[in-house]
């Protein structure tokens, strides 16, 4: 039996999306809401690093298994690589958010803050190829 779940046949996809992949790692396997107002923030800043990841590598998380072993991977503290972003204070910012514990990620205001120093780079070659379509 293969180790990668179809997304037609996993349970945790919703209108094709594998939604389970972008849970924070304290949020278990089964849908369910999180219940404290904090707990939800510190599962938004969890997928916000996600994301920011995403945006950064153009890639999806641990693409190479399913969704399920991808959340896995995520709530067990193994970290995805870092190499392809290329600003430091973004890919500490990523560590940050992404840490298991949720106590320990940065609050909302430290990530817009942070987000607001950034600098504006030029869009990456493959973005603007994908934007000039419209």
């Amino acid at each position: 039996m293969s180790s990668t779940a179809s997304p037609a046949n996993n349970q945790n996809v919703k209108n094709g999306v594998e939604e389970i992949r972008w849970r924070a790692s304290e949020q278990g396997e089964k849908e369910g809401e999180v219940s404290e107002e904090a707990d939800k923030v510190n599962a938004s800043v969890f997928r916000l690093g996600l994301i920011l990841w995403e945006i950064e590598t153009g890639l999806v998380p641990f693409r190479e298994i399913d969704a399920v072993n991808a959340h896995r991977q995520l709530a067990a503290g193994i970290a995805l690589p870092l190499q392809k972003i290329a600003d430091s204070s973004m890919r500490d910012l990523i560590v940050e958010c992404l840490r298991v514990d949720p106590d320990e990620r940065p609050t909302l205001s430290e990530i817009l803050s942070r987000l607001d120093k950034q600098p504006n780079p030029p869009p990456k070659p493959e973005m603007k190829d994908a934007f000039s379509k419209f």
